[in-house]
């Protein structure tokens, strides 16, 4: 729903009717930027953008695969996510057994230690991982980290991950199954770990499922089809919680370690002086929308940065005429 959008920057953008938590109505504009990543720590803009997503991507069966995209079109966020998708990249392609990757912006920094494959073990009495086998890439995907689903089921499975590997009820059940193979560096010894990873959680996931709210009994009485009082903005947040923002300081500064060709990568995320002119009837709003997320994909070295502004538009949705989208400079 693109109502008369006039777009002329670069990037990808769209508009569309949104309600808020009470049904309020809110008129959404959302712009994505595709940027290249230089070696040298260069941002230049992508001859191809990407395109706005509008409902969540996964790797496979939902309940049980990675969440590859999360969807663009939402009315509200709190916060700015800062997600990182690609794979881990030995220095030099040469074999070794272990890794530790690493994802820094503005100075909070965050280390896994990834591994080649391995399985679950007997070792006496007890049931541990195997040495790692070397190797040279591993996709950064949640289906290595710790979590998954029992192998008899009747075990559950770990909401924090449900791709992921390594749960069981009972330990004898992981037998020859696969180990995760990505940790946090300071758990590596700890026989259930947090799930780690760099890339989006989905909705249903845990702790991100416990900002929806409480849908029982009396919502259902007073509230459907509003969203419950008890609903949090934060529910919107996609990445780790390690990896959220409540926002990011002018020209942050990332860096990465073991995630792309170069081995390290540094690079300041640039300010976009982005605005909005909505035409309702015979005014004029303007509006300048805000950084919601961040997406650094190290192979093949891009930058993505999703903007977005939600204008509270009850009573007025019907006479929205247009929207003019306006870039006055990249603020380097």
């Amino acid at each position: 729903m693109d109502w008369q959008l006039g777009n002329s920057t670069p990037y990808a953008a769209t508009t569309t009717l949104a309600a808020d938590r009470d049904g309020h109505d809110i008129w959404l504009t959302v712009v994505k930027a595709t940027f290249d990543l230089a070696a040298d720590g260069g941002v230049s803009l992508a001859a191809q953008q990407m395109p706005i997503v509008r409902a969540p991507v996964f790797a496979g069966d939902p309940a049980r695969s990675s969440l590859l995209a999360e969807s663009d079109i939402d009315y509200a966020k709190g916060g700015v996510d800062v997600l990182v998708q690609g794979s881990v990249q030995v220095p030099n392609r040469q074999p070794r057994s272990e890794l530790v990757v690493g994802l820094e912006v503005d100075g909070r920094r965050k280390l896994l230690q990834v591994c080649g494959e391995r399985f679950w073990t007997r070792r006496g009495l007890a049931v541990a991982a195997s040495e790692p086998m070397p190797f040279t890439t591993l996709p950064l995907a949640w289906e290595h980290a710790f979590g998954g689903f029992d192998p008899l089921e009747d075990g559950g499975h770990d909401m924090r991950n449900p791709a992921g590997c390594g749960h069981a009820r009972d330990p004898a059940r992981l037998l020859d199954r696969p180990a995760p193979q990505i940790v946090y560096l300071d758990e590596v010894n700890h026989p259930h770990p947090r799930p780690a990873g760099f890339g989006p959680v989905a909705r249903h996931w845990q702790p991100r499922a416990g900002w929806a709210g409480t849908y029982d009994q009396a919502w259902q009485d007073d509230r459907l089809p509003l969203l419950p009082t008890d609903f949090d903005e934060r529910f919107f947040l996609a990445a780790p919680a390690d990896q959220q923002f409540q926002q990011l300081q002018p020209h942050a500064l990332i860096r990465l370690a073991g995630m792309s060709p170069w081995g390290a990568l540094s690079f300041r995320v640039p300010r976009l002086a982005l605005g909005i002119h909505v035409r309702i009837g015979r005014e004029e709003i303007y509006r300048r929308p805000v950084l919601r997320t961040v997406l650094v994909l190290p192979d093949p070295c891009k930058l993505v940065l999703t903007y977005a502004d939600a204008m509270p538009c009850t009573g007025a949705k019907y006479r929205i005429e247009g929207t003019e989208l306006i870039e006055k400079r990249m603020l380097q």
